[in-house]
């Protein structure tokens, strides 16, 4: 099950039973609801909304959506706005509405993903296993702006540290900036 916790005094306020367990996608909270990636029959990621003012145990009735399409076992989802931008374990893209889970637009990308996709500003950057980084706009139409290929083997999910993308590989650490020379 998945449970919210009181951070001063650690009690449960919440919890929502699933059969299956749970999974790698950390909670993201926003647009009045906290998103959780679970498991249905120990085979199918599946996200939930729920509210986060939701007390005791949650009924199926009290979610307020489920989307079992396009849902990631191990990248974390990532809300921008209204949307939530997903990145497929086996390199579907998709965009889905925040307030509904319906699916806006979905794109195959290619490659095996279990790095998290992070924004900046109105991009999203999405890093395969294979080294392939694809920037997306952070838009609720599809808009692949960029590939490149970098060298190694991609687990690491991307950070960002002032002007600079770091990316770290099984052999490589890459620090990509902006030469202000220039």
């Amino acid at each position: 099950h998945v449970a919210s916790y009181d951070v001063q005094d650690g009690e449960e306020i919440w919890w929502y039973p699933y059969d299956g367990f749970s999974v790698v996608a950390r909670p993201i909270l926003g647009n009045d609801c906290v998103f959780i990636v679970g498991f249905e029959d120990q085979s199918l990621p599946v996200m939930y909304a729920i509210r986060p003012t939701a007390v005791g145990q949650i009924t199926n009735e009290q979610i307020v959506w489920t989307q079992r399409k396009n849902v990631s076992h191990v990248p974390s989802p990532l809300l921008i706005g209204d949307a939530i931008y997903v990145i497929g374990d086996e390199g579907v893209a998709a965009c889905l509405d925040a307030a509904t889970g319906a699916i806006v637009w979905k794109h195959r990308i290619g490659g095996n993903f279990s790095a998290s996709p992070i924004s900046v500003g109105d991009r999203i950057y999405l890093l395969s296993e294979e080294g392939q980084m694809t920037v997306l706009a952070a838009d609720t139409r599809f808009h692949m702006l960029a590939t490149n290929q970098l060298e190694g083997h991609f687990m690491a999910s991307p950070a960002v540290a002032e002007n600079a993308l770091i990316l770290r590989s099984a052999s490589h650490l890459y620090n990509i900036e902006e030469n202000a020379d220039q």
